[in-house]
């Protein structure tokens, strides 16, 4: 399905509004949120489906003044019970964004496609930006909270333990790899990443767990995150138990040339064991076990 929206969605931080211990949406949110939906019913008359799906999210902006990976939860959401009946069944979301011709409004434009299995690469859907073999590449056993996790509360922005020690052990791991780097880094143009995502169990969202890790990045491999012009995000599951995280950014445009040799650092297995076991103890308590 292909869909386009005039106008842009509301970020990530102007959706939710906290009442209480209760996030809901906003009069901003919601009033997107319906429109959105008005409109898949107009185009896409199927029952909601099972199984895997691959998601496009391209904005034309007038300029690049929004993060590119900031305000596609209120799209997915409205296409939730729709097109697919659960988030978590979307198995590789790809996010750009681009200038608007010139004299257009901004718009967004989105393609879904029902795959038959488990992706098997990026490439699975139009336009996917295609990266080059050398990059500046992450591997590592730290699975962070999830985007919703890391903070106490939305009004104290004050991070969990979990997300404390996970987004120190990126940073290091970040340092580590702008060091063993022949670039002068952080970068200053615009950047193209992906991150693959493997899992034991299939239960978070594709889209649910990388603020800390661009958070870490931030300051080290580039000054802004309004830098990543397109980002690819991309979840399987692992051989075995033990989950990973793959991320590979490369400047993209006229930076496109300056690439850096392939570096790859892996996180200390004993601080790995360390992150997960506080993130799961969190999980217990939150789940009331």
């Amino acid at each position: 399905m292909i869909l386009t929206l005039l106008g842009l969605p509301p970020t990530t931080n102007n959706l939710y509004a906290v009442v209480g211990k209760r996030h809901v949406l906003t009069e901003e949110g919601d009033r997107y949120h319906q429109q959105v939906r008005e409109v898949v019913k107009e185009l896409y008359s199927l029952p909601p489906a099972d199984g895997p799906f691959a998601v496009s999210v391209t904005y034309y902006l007038g300029g690049y003044e929004r993060d590119v990976e900031g305000s596609h939860k209120a799209l997915i959401d409205g296409m939730s019970g729709l097109v697919w009946n659960d988030d978590r069944q979307i198995q590789l979301m790809c996010l750009r964004k681009r200038k608007a011709p010139a004299g257009m409004l901004p718009y967004v434009n989105v393609i879904t496609r029902k795959l038959a299995q488990q992706p098997a690469s990026m490439r699975q859907l139009p336009g996917t930006p295609r990266e080059p073999d050398r990059g500046l590449t992450l591997v590592t056993g730290v699975i962070p909270p999830t985007n919703n996790n890391i903070y106490f509360s939305a009004e104290s922005r004050i991070k969990t333990p979990a997300a404390q020690l996970a987004g120190r052990l990126f940073s290091r791991a970040f340092d580590n790899l702008s060091a063993s780097s022949d670039l002068a880094l952080p970068w200053s143009g615009h950047l193209g990443g992906k991150i693959r995502y493997y899992f034991a169990a299939d239960r978070r969202d594709v889209d649910g767990s990388h603020k800390l890790l661009l958070d870490a990045a931030k300051g080290i491999l580039w000054h802004d995150d309004r830098q990543l012009t397109h980002i690819c995000l991309r979840k399987g599951k692992s051989g075995g138990e033990t989950p990973t995280i793959f991320a590979a950014f490369w400047p993209v445009g006229e930076d496109a040339a300056a690439q850096v040799r392939l570096s790859k650092i892996t996180a200390p297995a004993k601080r790995t064991r360390s992150i997960n076991s506080l993130h799961s103890a969190l999980n217990r308590l939150a789940e009331g076990d």
